[in-house]
């Protein structure tokens, strides 16, 4: 099992990057939270926050195809097969974003996203 408040930090230099989880999930309700954190090399990124499937593509952004759904930084919306809808808040660096998903139930939830 990983510790309460364990850290993981990604950073990317160009294009997207995955960061998957090393254990799956078949049933009951799992939340995690985001820190979004200034770039560490002055360049302008995105992210998308999510989840996905053991068979989402690791080679693109979450929320790209059947396997995966995420809530996109620039304008709040979230997509699923590279579909964006309309979604919450646009988000950024210092911004904490709580992901909840209910595994059996059919939408994933959000929660409010807090400074």
């Amino acid at each position: 099992e990983n510790e309460v408040g364990a850290t993981l930090t990604a950073i990317g230099y160009k294009g997207y990057r995955m960061v998957r989880a090393t254990h799956g999930v078949s049933r009951g309700t799992y939340f995690y939270e985001v820190k979004v954190c200034d770039s560490l090399n002055s360049e302008d990124g995105h992210a998308r926050i999510g989840w996905c499937t053991e068979s989402g593509d690791v080679q693109a952004p979450v929320g790209y195809d059947q396997n995966s759904y995420s809530y996109r930084d620039v304008n709040g919306s979230k997509f699923h097969e590279s579909i964006g809808t309309d979604y919450g808040e646009a988000y950024g660096p210092g911004d904490v974003i709580g992901c909840l998903l209910r595994v059996g139930e059919p939408e994933a939830s959000r929660r409010e996203r807090q400074h």
